[in-house]
């Protein structure tokens, strides 16, 4: 099996390195986060996955995940406590959040204690370019797809690790220095495709 073919959960397909569980369950369990503010639910999978890993974890959270279009088996997520929201949060041109849905979104990235933000949709640079600022000191913001820069996905990511760069430090760097955003366990994350990020304190 390729990294990149990982088998189903629970039937529901997994859109992820096969051990991208691993790096999640050490950082859920040193943030302990309060809310999980999912941006793309795609199969489910992932979703599944880390709500359950929060389980493990056995501190008190909430997980929100959104995707534009319902489908007959995100029951099974919000049968499992996931609050799944169907809407979409940003404008036709991904240029800026919705009028109708800035108040919600905001308002769940807001919400006391610790928030992760996990980008994980249609366009993953402007969920991050879009959704950070909102973020309290001390939150943090993750993205899928991503390698720090193109270089470095084809000497050591490409048809090794993940077949896809679909977001890079230079794509998110004028939110990166606005934000004073922390690097935190890159290695760990980068292994699986995914950033982590962290707001200072």
């Amino acid at each position: 099996m390729q990294p990149f073919e990982h088998g189903p959960i629970e039937g529901l397909i997994c859109q992820q390195h096969k051990d991208f569980q691993h790096p999640f369950r050490k950082f859920f369990n040193e943030v302990k986060p309060t809310t999980v503010v999912e941006i793309g639910i795609g199969q489910g999978a992932t979703s599944l996955a880390l709500n359950r890993i929060l389980k493990e974890v056995g501190h008190e959270y909430e997980m929100i995940s959104y995707e534009l279009y319902p489908q007959g088996w995100y029951s099974m997520l919000s049968n499992e406590g996931i609050t799944v929201r169907i809407c979409n949060l940003f404008t036709d041109d991904y240029q800026n959040i919705r009028d109708s849905n800035k108040d919600e979104i905001v308002n769940n990235l807001q919400r006391p204690g610790t928030t992760v933000l996990l980008c994980d949709g249609g366009l993953k640079r402007m969920e991050v370019n879009l959704l950070t600022d909102y973020l309290k000191p001390g939150d943090f913001v993750m993205a899928h797809d991503y390698v720090r820069n193109k270089e470095y996905f084809e000497e050591a990511i490409n048809h090794r690790i993940w077949n896809w760069c679909e977001i890079t430090d230079e794509d998110i760097q004028e939110t990166i220095d606005r934000n004073n955003l922390e690097v935190y366990m890159r290695d760990e994350f980068q292994n699986v495709a995914w950033m982590c990020r962290r707001k200072p304190l």
